[in-house]
């Protein structure tokens, strides 16, 4: 049915109802308020597409409000993720460097860093610029949890 059909439908059906209404109320001063309120209809039926509009406006725009709230949260989270990813990346090698520079090596560190399932960053990939040391090494492996196979050692300098 289209939105004219309902609402002439409405309208008439409201008449209808209000017209039985105050065929049946006996006192004069009952029918007074009886037509009032029945007025009172006809007025709510003829402008019910108004406020129909009005309501579905009202609907639309909150669930858009919404939308765009999940949208911006998503994408404050990712760059916050990314923030925090490349702060730990640049916090880890010069950790690492300095590690090295206490045990007498001169090393040039780059890591890659990522997120567990568990949500926590940690140490993919460490790829090491300088002389291979392997009692540095098992330090990474025991103190930072980067196994022998995740260290790319390269003893020409890195760019």
């Amino acid at each position: 049915m289209s939105f004219l059909t309902k609402w002439l439908l409405s309208v008439i059906a409201t008449a209808f109802l209000v017209s039985v209404c105050e065929a049946l109320i006996p006192d004069k001063k009952v029918r007074e308020v009886g037509r009032w309120i029945g007025g009172l209809l006809m007025l709510l039926a003829l402008l019910s597409p108004l406020l129909q509009l009005r309501s579905e406006r009202w609907t639309l725009s909150i669930d858009r409000y919404f939308s765009q709230t999940e949208e911006k949260e998503a994408a404050y989270r990712e760059v916050q993720q990314d923030s925090y990813q490349a702060v730990i990346t640049e916090n880890c090698a010069a950790y690492i460097e300095t590690a090295a520079e206490e045990q007498g090596l001169s090393l040039q560190v780059r890591a890659n860093v990522g997120l567990s399932e568990d949500g926590v960053y940690q140490i993919e990939a460490l790829y090491l610029s300088g002389p291979y040391d392997a009692e540095f090494s098992g330090w990474l492996t025991r103190e930072l949890g980067v196994a022998a196979q995740d260290q790319i050692w390269d003893t020409k300098e890195m760019g």
